[in-house]
């Protein structure tokens, strides 16, 4: 299927989730909700995403400079937003990958590696928190599979080096081979102290992203801390299912169902986590506008 098919496909279908949403959400209520927004927390929300965006670069900047061996701040800071502006629009935050873009031509290869393990870390801290979730709604059924899940992403991030030397022997290309082999390079080079640093700056991150959308959750006049534990890693594997753009009505819809089941209003869920994509997501990736079109510039 063409691209440009794909892109309108996906719009519409994002028009249609939100079109069926908002038959379950009223619309003038919802805009009643956010208009008695409390400043402050808002104002405790916007330093948390200040806060969320200085944590996420100085994780990446370590696993760069622990894979390559030097680096620049600047230039793993541009990498990082840059990347966040192309993922907003790309399934599962495919875009991620586009960081490598960013870094000096001669390192990119070995680069993608360092970003495909810092996906699998981040993917394994949600899954595990998500885990704990489904258990509190869903019972012990899913646990099987999700534990499956968690070991798969465990022994990928640990062995992904061994994978990607593997998988550059079996592809018959000899371009995708050579950047396979120097991905796995960049990847060999990282030490358990650096994979545990990454690890425990992942987990600090979405232990901020609960923070922020309970502090979201508060602002709209509403307390329950346990509700946002248990909800927060369910939407955000909710958001990996790539049928709308960004996520968009999926992350809401989701987000309206579970939070229900603690008895908080449709119309605080839907704008408690539509304002962390818009604080945490959105805003971090129209500023990287900035240098990807400088990228383009220089490209």
């Amino acid at each position: 299927m063409k691209q440009p098919l794909k892109r309108i496909i996906k719009l519409l279908l994002t028009l249609a989730v939100l079109a069926l949403l908002f038959t379950q959400v009223d619309l003038k209520t919802l805009l009643a909700v956010i208009a008695k927004v409390k400043l402050e927390w808002m104002l405790c929300a916007l330093l948390l995403s200040v806060t969320m965006v200085v944590v996420r670069w100085f994780n990446w900047h370590l696993l760069v400079k622990a894979g390559l061996g030097e680096t620049d701040c600047k230039e793993t800071f541009a990498s990082l937003l840059g990347s966040m502006s192309f993922a907003l629009v790309t399934p599962a935050r495919v875009g991620d990958l586009s960081r490598v873009a960013f870094l000096k031509s001669g390192r990119r290869a070995e680069a993608s590696g360092l970003v495909l393990v810092d996906r699998f870390i981040d993917l394994s801290v949600v899954l595990i928190l998500g885990t704990i979730g489904m258990l509190v709604f869903f019972g012990t059924k899913t646990l099987p599979l999700l534990l499956l899940a968690n070991i798969f992403l465990f022994v990928g991030i640990f062995k992904l080096d061994l994978f990607l030397k593997l998988g550059a022997r079996l592809l018959p290309h000899k371009k995708i081979q050579t950047i396979t082999h120097d991905a796995a390079l960049g990847l060999s080079r990282l030490t358990l102290k650096a994979l545990a640093v990454n690890l425990s700056l992942t987990v600090l991150l979405n232990l901020l992203d609960i923070v922020s959308l309970y502090v979201l959750v508060r602002a709209l006049g509403v307390e329950n801390f346990k509700a946002v534990v248990f909800v927060y890693p369910l939407v955000m594997l909710s958001t990996l299912i790539p049928i709308t753009v960004s996520g968009i009505g999926v992350r809401e819809g989701t987000s309206v169902a579970l939070f229900a089941l603690f008895s908080i209003t449709k119309e605080v869920a839907f704008n408690a986590t539509f304002l962390a994509y818009l604080i945490n997501s959105l805003a971090p990736a129209l500023c990287g506008l900035y240098f990807f079109r400088k990228l383009n510039r220089e490209n």
